[in-house]
């Protein structure tokens, strides 16, 4: 029909350079040098499509991403200065020019970052 909904649910693993593995008590980062394992995410979401005729589609895109695992720093920080979670927001509006290409406004924002400061941006897609 004109509304389809494509739930997800998955799990990953954090790794990243030159990390932040805890901050001691005078206030200083401890580093681990090089790469190494942070710890584990569990991200559930879906993405939502609404046809709102056969050429313009809006979709809504939300995903709630966790830390689940790993060393105090990673599960309290993650996503932000004292916060292990988040909830990530897409939303765009796309319209058919021709068979083979769109042209797409999209919007990424998130429970820490409105949607007037999050990131807007317009996109052509050519499908060769």
């Amino acid at each position: 029909g004109r509304v389809q909904f494509y739930p997800l649910a998955g799990a990953g693993l954090s790794i990243q350079n030159n990390a932040i593995d805890r901050i001691e008590e005078d206030g200083e980062a401890t580093i681990d040098n090089g790469y190494s394992t942070e710890g584990v995410f569990g991200i559930v979401g879906m993405y939502a499509k609404v046809d709102v005729t056969e050429d313009i589609w809006f979709n809504y895109n939300p995903m709630y991403t966790a830390a689940l695992a790993g060393s105090d720093y990673y599960k309290d920080n993650a996503y932000g200065q004292d916060n292990g979670d988040i909830l990530l927001h897409e939303v765009a509006l796309s319209y058919r020019v021709n068979p083979r290409s769109t042209v797409r406004y999209f919007s990424n924002f998130s429970d820490e970052v409105n949607y007037k400061d999050g990131q807007h941006g317009i996109e052509y897609n050519y499908q060769f």
